[in-house]
């Protein structure tokens, strides 16, 4: 989705640039034949973009904001092939609505992928494991890795008729999954050491799991700050600057 706003942006940005700039005096010829349809070309483009917010995702991302904010969205869409005038009410007030609210769905789109969101927290808090308050620092993408992981746990103690563990923190460290607990009365050690293993399992399955959306990833590199981070090949393309392990430092 960021992709398609930035698109939008640029289309925005292009009409903008069509309606102030002053390098030239326009003619009503000029303005007939070449300004209003590079105008309407982009207000095309705009709306094409808008007809492709159709994932669950997107669809999501656009809730957070009011009717009246995605208004100006729907008005470009259902008039984009009309005449000159919807064309010049469309720039006139719908543009700059509209450059808001992408600026705030980018915003969005970033906090989003950026920490685990609240319908992900509450998943987690289903399981008794996860009801206690302890440090988490995972994107979505590893939600159902850890809900299941925490699951197993569960299921390990009650054959076990042992208490649960308590977790001090789940995070991320170089791609994969980093997972602490500690039991405050003791225990056999063989739930122990197959508390261990579906550890491990865990650490990974992390790193061939996209930390930002759960698809099939590997680990990549960020050349400039030597960040790992596991992640799919949609969601790389999304971002600058990463590089597969194997291709690092050429």
């Amino acid at each position: 989705m960021h992709k398609k706003l930035e698109k939008i942006l640029e289309c925005i940005e292009d009409i903008d640039f069509i309606l102030n700039h002053n390098e030239f005096v326009i003619t009503q010829t000029i303005e007939d034949k070449i300004l209003k349809p590079a105008i309407k070309m982009n207000i095309v483009r705009i709306a094409e973009e808008f007809e492709n917010f159709n994932n669950d995702y997107e669809i999501n991302i656009l809730k957070n904001f009011k009717n009246e904010d995605l208004k100006s969205m729907s008005d470009i869409y259902s008039n984009y092939g009309l005449d000159d005038t919807i064309v010049e009410n469309i720039v006139k007030n719908h543009l700059p609505t509209i450059k808001a609210t992408i600026v705030k769905m980018k915003e969005e789109i970033q906090k989003s992928k950026t920490r685990l969101s609240e319908k992900n927290k509450a998943k987690l808090k289903e399981l008794e494991i996860f009801k206690n308050n302890f440090r988490i620092h995972i994107l979505n993408g590893w939600t159902d890795l850890v809900f299941e992981l925490g699951k197993n746990i569960e299921e390990l103690c009650k054959l076990a008729n042992c208490g649960l563990p308590k977790i001090e923190y789940i995070q991320s460290k170089y791609a994969s999954l980093r997972f602490d607990y500690y039991f405050e009365t003791p225990v056999p050690k063989i739930v122990e050491k197959l508390i261990d293993s579906l550890i491990y399992q865990a650490e990974d399955k992390s790193e061939r799991i996209c930390e930002f959306c759960g698809a099939d990833g590997e680990i990549r590199i960020k050349k400039s700050t030597n960040w790992y981070i596991a992640i799919c090949d949609k969601c790389a393309n999304e971002r600058n600057d990463l590089v597969k392990i194997k291709e690092f430092g050429n």
